[in-house]
């Protein structure tokens, strides 16, 4: 990086801060985006730091400046549609076209809801979420969701005992994956 774009950097990047640090009250949560790290500040000292996802170049976390006024602890989260359509299914279907069959299906199933079991370093996330429900009472949406990765026969048939029997993911709540099987 020539000598003269990475002084623009810096000179950027120490406005912000010189703007962050006027408006931060001795405690504040930093996303640094180019590290993807999240960062608890207290008297400008990082008490906390944590791996963060970010977005990509052609699709780039904004930047903004505020106040915090709720904490949802291990919220319910599913893969926006647009991520799923424009981003996983193509994806899947070029590891298909590849051979790549398991990381299709790895793509799939990461592509819906997770359910978590137990709490703090006991938890356990578990994709997708009907891997542990009972499949004779899924709603419509869900039994959409359920044929849109199983083959039909296979799905037909899991509905019909109500236990998931396809591929599967289990990540730990300290991040640690435990499985993926099928």
């Amino acid at each position: 990086m020539p000598a003269g774009v990475r002084l623009n950097q810096l000179h950027v990047n120490l406005k912000r801060l010189q703007t962050l640090s006027a408006t931060a009250a001795g405690r504040y949560v930093n996303v640094n985006i180019p590290s993807a790290q999240v960062e608890a500040v207290q008297n400008g000292q990082v008490m906390q730091r944590h791996t963060a996802v970010v977005g990509k170049n052609d699709l780039q976390t904004p930047e903004l400046t505020s106040k915090i006024v709720e904490i949802n602890f291990n919220p319910y989260w599913y893969v926006p549609r647009s991520i799923v359509y424009n981003d996983l299914v193509p994806k899947g279907r070029e590891f298909a076209r590849r051979g790549q069959d398991i990381l299709a299906a790895m793509l799939n199933v990461f592509s819906l809801g997770f359910l978590r079991k137990g709490e703090g370093k006991e938890a356990m996330y578990i994709w997708p979420y009907f891997a542990e429900i009972d499949l004779s009472k899924l709603t419509p949406a869900e039994e959409v969701e359920l044929f849109r990765i199983v083959p039909p026969e296979q799905a037909l048939e899991m509905k019909k005992t109500g236990k998931y029997t396809y591929y599967r993911a289990g990540i730990g709540g300290d991040g640690v994956w435990h499985y993926f099987l099928q």
